[in-house]
């Protein structure tokens, strides 16, 4: 069973909120946004040297996907379904007399974040599944 510190609970709620006030749409929101995911992958840089065995392999695949996927442009998703729901929820990139609808791009970006860590909570797992393939048993 997963146990979460007080302290780790508290970090989690504060990233959040910080992502969240992004929807409000002001000058940097986007460097806020691409913060948060520098900060998600130095945490498991630093959690790849810290633990060994199956958690090591969990967080070198995670700390791999989010390196390659998440910094380098040309892997990224395009995600044409996230902009076709957002569409048809109303949520379109421009507004009338030329206006940027800031909820959009949030909307869009919280979509990309959540599929880039869920693809790498994948590869992490599959790493852990290659890590105990290869164990000889005792």
């Amino acid at each position: 069973m997963f146990r979460f510190s007080l302290r780790s609970l508290l970090i989690l709620i504060a990233v959040v909120a910080l992502w969240l006030s992004t929807i409000a749409g002001y000058e940097s929101a986007g460097d806020v946004r691409a913060l948060v995911m520098l900060s998600v992958l130095v945490a498991s840089g630093v959690a790849v040297t810290k633990y060994d065995g199956r958690r090591r392999a969990f967080w070198l695949g995670f700390f791999l996907t989010v390196l390659t996927m998440g910094l380098v442009a040309k892997y990224q998703f395009g995600l044409p379904w996230a902009e076709r729901l957002l569409n048809k929820y109303g949520l379109r990139q421009n507004l009338p007399n030329g206006y940027i609808n800031h909820t959009y791009f949030f909307a869009r970006s919280t979509i990309h974040a959540a599929v880039l860590l869920l693809i790498a909570t994948g590869m992490g797992l599959l790493g852990v599944l290659v890590f105990g393939g290869n164990r000889q048993p005792k």
